[in-house]
Parts: structure tokens; C-alpha cells; sequence
């Protein structure tokens, strides 16, 4: 409810700083009703719903671009899953495996340097989608050269 009360204040004091031709007693007159209407508990419930609305549209568009998403892993993620398993002798879908077959551990060290550079770049996205998703081909090569993954 205050957010909406800031935002509508927001038009009057930009208004008031006009002259009488640029900000009309009717703006004047509407923004203070808006403003009154931002402090009433109708004003906020409206506020919710269109908030819940935005992160509503922002989930789905989420969950569609995830459920899209099909391995198909290319030079860069294939390095970068090397990378996360030192010990590994080979990598099969996606894990590390020891000489004999046996699953070997990723290297901890190397998953929190590449979470960190994920959340530099302004992802926020767990490692599989990032090694997954065929959009994310940039990403991953900005990735390899800037943690110099061989």
C-alpha cells in the first residue's frame, strides 16, 4: 500500500513543479485522487493482484523456456562438465566417471567459482540448465574464457 502511495505521489510532485499550463487543477485533482485511492485497502488489494499478475507472467515464462529445453550438448558445455569433474576419466550424461565406470564427485571449489560467475552475469539459473539449454551457447563460452577452462 505505501509503494502505491509513493508511486502516486510520485505524479504530483513532478506535477507541482510545473507551471499551471503543464500540471491542470484536473491532473491535479486526478492524481490526488489516485493518490488517495493507492492508501485504501481496495488500492492495495488492486496493487497485489497486479504484482502477482507480473511475477505470475514472469514464472511461466520460466517454466515454458525450462520445460523447452533439449540436451543437445555442444563443444562448451562439454568442456565446462570436464572441468567440474578433474578426476573424471570420462563423462557420461552429464557425470564424471573414474576409470572402472564408478561415479567420481565434481569438484566443489570449481561449482562455486561457476555459481559465482553465473550470478556476475545476472543468471540466475542452476548449472544443468546452463550446461543444457541450447540458448545458452554464449553464455557458456563467455564462461570458459573468463574462469580460463581449458
Amino acid at each position: 500500500m505505501n509503494a502505491q502511495r509513493k508511486q502516486a505521489l510520485v505524479a504530483i510532485i513532478a506535477g507541482s513543479k510545473g507551471s499551471l499550463t503543464e500540471y491542470s487543477l484536473t491532473q491535479a485533482v486526478t492524481d490526488l485522487s489516485a493518490y488517495q485511492h493507492a492508501g485504501t485497502l481496495g488500492g492495495a488489494l488492486e496493487g497485489i493482484q497486479v504484482d502477482a499478475s507480473a511475477k505470475a507472467q514472469s514464472a511461466d515464462a520460466a517454466i515454458a523456456r525450462l520445460r523447452n529445453i533439449s540436451y543437445g550438448p555442444d563443444d562448451a558445455s562439454s568442456r565446462i562438465v570436464k572441468w567440474l569433474y578433474p578426476t573424471a576419466s570420462t563423462v557420461a550424461s552429464g557425470v564424471g566417471l573414474d576409470a572402472s565406470g564408478q561415479p567420481v564427485n565434481v569438484d566443489p571449489a570449481r561449482v562455486v567459482s561457476l555459481q559465482t560467475e553465473l550470478n556476475k552475469l545476472g543468471l540466475d539459473i542452476p548449472i544443468a540448465v546452463l550446461l543444457d539449454d541450447p540458448g545458452s551457447t554464449t553464455t557458456r563460452q563467455t564462461i570458459i574464457k573468463d574462469l580460463s577452462i581449458p
